[in-house]
């Protein structure tokens, strides 16, 4: 779900970065066959073959395809009996493969491996992986090969994850509070919004769904919640067995005991959650946008990471935004570095622009998908007869499924007061704290069962006893029992796992 929306967010906001220029000569063609494709059609998208995208890679490749489209509800059933029966393209382009079957085609010899490929006709690729070296890493397979090329959304609305807290900064200042550094002062601008007048709710949020964890977990040193690096940074842990867990679960109860957590935190819907947010009850949440959640977002800024007595680094997580399995070349292919070049031309400065909907070339009424505004900045622009540039794009230009590479274009964005303000905040209170998250890594079938064996088990029994140490129905004495009891799902045997793929992950980012 995060990286599905990650991905939509990127496409609706990101696109518009790009300015002209950089534009590929046309790379020549060896060999004059046709390569066949196979690629996924979202509800709502136009055909693949009266895209833009469609015929400009092939002018800008000098590669012929033959493509077959097929409806993304029925992929899975049908990419199954593709490789079931041998029935194989040469290439699938935007029809996404498993990090799993990745590993299971690749190692049959279904799937053949890129890396010479890469080194012979890949200069694209070889230049995300020097500006973007986590990319490689996490799309190299354990037995040292890639079978399939990613999407990487190096950008920091993408990367960032997790403890997003906006705070009413306009009532620190009416109450001459400054902003928060530590749990401790965070606990006590709470306590001081809670004497304004009005039904004034000090931190609000929705178990789960919007919830408030991992800000107080950030300040007592991990920026995620469940498995993750430690804080030697080799080492991985499962944070709810861990000493500071229980400190998160005391400082939440503190906030419970004072009145200051809504009452509703572990009941509520999201949209009540947003419906209070909307009549500016609260002092403090954690959502992706401020905007999404309260009428005047000027109030409340995202604050710098806060530290306490069991941490004193500022962090939040970052997250390598890698969407893997997007692009593979089969056995079939009797071409394939022609089949790499297309590959390849897609993270190209105007191969992902063409791939995320973005030309300046005429493709309605002598226009391009965006214009250079008078400061330089660039915006979207459609036809008056469509109703956002979303649907024309899905429609008549890109096909988002394909890779690209966006890195860091995002600088010459147009954007709305309300985005604008987003970028700040993120940029200000976020960006220079960030610390990584568990990598994108290759589980085996084995080890991803025995993962999942106790995985719902221990979801359910961390959100029954969140809630009860929370609102004090079990005594955080009993904090022993818990662990033990969450030892007894798995945990030591699931750590090792994840810290044997980590090992790998790591041996392969060096490489």
């Amino acid at each position: 779900m995060r990286r599905t929306v990650l991905l939509v967010f990127c496409i609706l906001t990101v696109a518009s970065l790009f300015a002209a220029g950089g534009r590929d000569a046309g790379r020549a063609a060896s060999g004059g066959g046709t390569l066949s494709v196979i690629t996924v059609r979202d509800a709502g998208e136009g055909p693949f073959t009266e895209k833009f995208i469609y015929s400009f890679i092939q002018e800008q490749t000098g590669v012929k395809i033959a493509v077959e489209e097929i409806d993304s509800s029925g992929w899975q059933e049908r990419k199954g009996i593709l490789f079931a029966t041998n029935q194989l393209p040469d290439l699938f382009l935007g029809a996404p493969l498993t990090p799993d079957e990745e590993v299971t085609y690749g190692s049959s010899g279904q799937l053949i491996p890129l890396n010479a490929l890469i080194e012979k006709v890949g200069p694209e690729t070889k230049k995300m992986f020097t500006d973007s070296p986590y990319v490689k890493a996490a799309i190299t397979t354990p037995d040292g090969n890639i079978y399939a090329m990613p999407t990487n959304e190096n950008y920091l609305r993408s990367m960032s994850v997790g403890g997003r807290l906006w705070l009413n900064t306009k009532w620190l200042k009416e109450l001459n509070l400054p902003v928060p550094k530590t749990l401790d002062e965070f606990f006590n601008a709470l306590a001081a919004f809670k004497t304004r007048s009005g039904n004034i709710i000090p931190a609000g949020g929705v178990y789960k769904s919007a919830d408030i964890s991992q800000p107080i977990l950030n300040a007592l040193g991990y920026v995620e919640n469940r498995f993750t690096i430690g804080k030697d940074g080799k080492t991985i842990v499962f944070v709810p067995v861990q000493p500071e867990y229980k400190e998160y679960i005391r400082f939440m109860k503190r906030l419970w005991d004072a009145g200051l957590l809504d009452r509703e935190y572990f009941t509520q819907t999201l949209d009540s959650f947003i419906a209070k947010g909307q009549q500016m009850r609260y002092g403090f949440f954690n959502q992706a946008a401020h905007y999404l959640m309260v009428s005047d977002y000027e109030q409340y800024e995202i604050i710098p990471p806060m530290v306490s007595g069991f941490n004193n680094v500022q962090m939040t997580g970052k997250y390598d935004a890698v969407g893997r399995g997007v692009a593979s070349i089969t056995n079939k292919c009797k071409e394939p570095e022609n089949a790499y070049k297309l590959i390849d031309w897609c993270y190209s400065y105007e191969g992902t622009l063409a791939v995320l909907g973005i030309t300046d070339r005429p493709v309605f009424d002598g226009k391009g998908t965006y214009y250079v505004m008078d400061n330089g900045q660039f915006r979207y622009q459609w036809p008056s007869n469509v109703d956002s540039f979303w649907t024309y794009n899905i429609q008549k230009i890109g096909h988002y499924r394909m890779p690209f590479n966006i890195n860091s274009f995002w600088h010459n964005l147009f954007e709305e007061p309300n985005e604008e303000s987003l970028s700040r905040n993120m940029s200000n209170g976020l960006e220079k704290y960030h610390q990584w998250v568990y990598p994108s890594v290759y589980f085996s079938k084995t080890q991803t069962d025995e993962i999942m064996k106790y995985q719902a088990d221990r979801e359910s029994y961390i959100e029954q006893m969140d809630a009860k140490f929370i609102t004090g129905e079990v005594s955080l004495d009993d904090f022993d029992e818990f662990v033990k009891a969450l030892n007894s799902m798995g945990v030591p045997e699931a750590v090792k796992i994840y810290q044997d793929a980590y090992d790998v992950y790591q041996k392969n980012a060096v490489r």
